[in-house]
């Protein structure tokens, strides 16, 4: 990405996809600046401006991010637009928990394969005192992961688990994930930080 981005820098495509990259290596601070010339160069962009939200609400720029709201709250209702705009109403100064935990359901509604929203979904229930309902949003996400036999699916539902510190679960998700696609190299490292857990 970062060889098509030098042979044209303006290639927006490339240049949100590298963010996305970069952000699922937790290095979504040196995506910010790229990404708000892009905003700033295209503003109708829409995988722009979530890329941009997504790399602000991650570094902990709430204020930055909640900046961008307006802009989402007048895009297409599609599901990961929804997902952000309850990632930006959770990183507010006051966290407006029930309306995000409605864009959760919206986003779930819009796209039930959407694994992030219902782990959303299961933390703010988790803040809001609900824990049943956390885990019963973990138990749907469990059930989509499934039935779509998708092994990223199974990966993203075992880093939740591992991030509420339910490492056996999360191993099992992980195991899953290899035994539909052996190479998933993710899933590999993910599995042996479960097993240190």
């Amino acid at each position: 990405l970062k060889r098509a981005l030098g042979l044209d820098p303006d290639n927006a495509a490339a240049r949100v996809a590298l963010a996305r990259v970069q952000c699922d290596l937790k290095h979504c601070a040196e995506a910010i600046e790229p990404l708000k010339k892009l905003v700033a160069a295209q503003p109708k962009n829409l995988d722009a401006r979530l890329a941009l939200v997504r790399a602000l609400v991650e570094t902990g720029d709430a204020a930055a991010a909640a900046t961008l709201a307006p802009a989402l709250k007048d895009a297409p209702k599609a599901a990961p637009v929804l997902y952000w705009q309850g990632r930006v109403l959770l990183a507010a100064a006051k966290p407006d928990r029930e309306q995000a935990l409605q864009r959760f359901k919206d986003a779930i509604a819009a796209d039930p394969k959407l694994i992030p929203a219902y782990v959303a979904e299961s933390n703010t229930f988790a803040a809001l005192g609900q824990p049943d309902d956390a885990v019963a949003a973990l138990l749907a996400a469990q059930a989509q992961a499934q039935a779509a036999d998708d092994a990223q699916l199974m990966i993203e539902l075992g880093e939740a688990y591992q991030a509420l510190g339910r490492p056996a679960d999360a191993e099992a998700r992980f195991r899953a994930a290899l035994d539909k696609k052996p190479d998933a190299r993710n899933a590999r490292v993910d599995l042996g930080a479960s097993r240190e857990a």
